[in-house]
């Protein structure tokens, strides 16, 4: 096992990681981010050399919230950054992320809501309607499907994973299928979703039927 050390990053490669020792070129970037960036942008190339093993990447960092603190990895070819699962480990300040092929990381905080937008209904008559879709997604971290909860003209049909609902990540979708509660007239559709980072949204929809 070998570590290598720069600041506050950190990486561990485990002895079956490579066939033969390798020359791995590690920089220092300055990307754009819509995220607040919160460690150095660590570059370490060529990206497509592949680990025979994982690699463990560590940012150590004492920040506030750490809960909405996660490792972002850059793509050039978007020129974007996105969040990759990431384990914190509050008694040594460390985020963590195990890794199968070099990149551009850094610890970044996760500030945006998730977004929450209603479906138009698939027939315009109660008695024809068989389900309900909200569409829900989260440019950070994700949306933590298990804080969704969903009240249908008052009442709550849904907490958690206590619901005749689905959610589908593929889709970035939300099947309502407990529709007891429809009115012909104007229905008020609400609800609550958390992403992993904590932050919530709250959304009322109204529809005729």
């Amino acid at each position: 096992r070998q570590n290598f050390k720069y600041h506050e990053f950190e990486a561990w490669f485990d002895a079956r990681s490579v066939y033969e020792p390798r020359v791995l070129k590690v920089e220092e970037r300055n990307y754009p981010s819509e995220y607040p960036v919160l460690s150095r942008q660590i570059d370490i190339s060529p990206y497509h050399f592949p680990f025979l093993d994982t690699v463990l990447f560590k940012f150590k960092a004492e920040l506030p919230n750490p809960k909405q603190v996660g490792i972002f990895r850059y793509y050039p070819q978007s020129r974007g950054w996105s969040s990759v699962s990431t384990t914190y480990d509050a008694g040594t300040a460390t985020y963590a992320r195990k890794v199968r092929s070099p990149g551009i990381y850094a610890l970044m905080r996760d500030i945006y809501p998730p977004t929450v937008w209603f479906r138009r209904p698939e027939a315009r008559y109660k008695k024809l309607l068989q389900r309900l879709i909200v569409k829900m997604g989260d440019r950070g971290m994700g949306v933590n499907d298990s804080s969704i909860k969903v009240w249908l003209n008052g009442r709550r049909i849904c907490t958690g994973y206590d619901c005749a609902c689905e959610y589908d990540p593929d889709w970035r979708s939300f099947t309502i299928k407990e529709l007891g509660d429809l009115k012909a007239g104007k229905n008020l559709l609400r609800v609550q979703v958390k992403d992993y980072a904590g932050n919530k949204t709250d959304r009322l929809f109204g529809f005729t039927l």
